[in-house]
Order: structure tokens, then sequence, then C-alpha cells
């Protein structure tokens, strides 16, 4: 039950942040995916999924990358 709760969390959130963002919004929306995509990592792990794990750890690295910038 609560790995489609976190997966249904998850597709919300990568929802919100492919909606245009620009200028002050831009760290906001980086910061949303930064915890979409530890909350889908979490489910990845929960339904054991190596290759959705795989996804999200090189997508929280680039956006990490993002963030520094």
């Amino acid at each position: 039950m609560i790995d489609q709760w976190l997966g249904w969390m998850a597709t919300g959130m990568f929802t919100l942040i492919y909606f245009p963002c620009i200028g002050k919004h831009y760290k906001r929306m980086l910061m949303i995916g930064l915890v979409a995509n530890l909350i889908a990592l979490v489910y990845a792990v929960m339904i054991n999924q190596p290759p959705l794990m795989i996804k999200y750890v090189v997508a929280l690295i680039c956006i990490l990358g993002f963030i520094k910038r």
C-alpha cells in the first residue's frame, strides 16, 4: 500500500517539474525534482527494481550538479 502511495506521490512531483520554469523558480523546481527523485528511489527499492534504482540515482547526481551551479 505504501509503495503505491510513494509511486503516485513521485509521479505528481515529476509532473510539477515539467511545467516551464523561469528565473527565480528554477532552483525551486530543481529542489522539487530532487525530492521527487528521492521518493522515487525509495519506491524503486521497495518494489525491487534495479533499473529504476539506477535511473533515479543518475538523475539525483545530475540534479545535484545543477544545484551547485
